[in-house]
């Protein structure tokens, strides 16, 4: 089943950079959206509002459900 974010190497545009993500990074924030979608207006809106890290090797960051989330290129997510 495909995904609103099932692009090849999502782009999500934030505060006039580009966000580049792993398929995993893509298939958790579609993970997460689909438990709760803490007030994204879609999947898309949540990888929008995704921004990167300094010093972390890819990983991105998201704000959901009160807390960051930190996910990690393969996936891995955490807080």
């Amino acid at each position: 089943m495909r995904t609103v974010i099932d692009e090849p190497r999502v782009k999500a545009v934030r505060a006039d950079k580009l966000v580049s993500m792993t398929d995993e990074q893509r298939a958790a924030v579609q993970d997460k959206y689909e438990v709760n979608d803490s007030g994204y207006a879609s999947a898309l809106d949540m990888a929008n509002a995704c921004q990167s890290t300094i010093g972390c090797d890819g990983a991105i960051t998201v704000q959901w459900c009160g807390m960051w989330l930190c996910i990690e290129t393969d996936g891995y997510t955490h807080s």
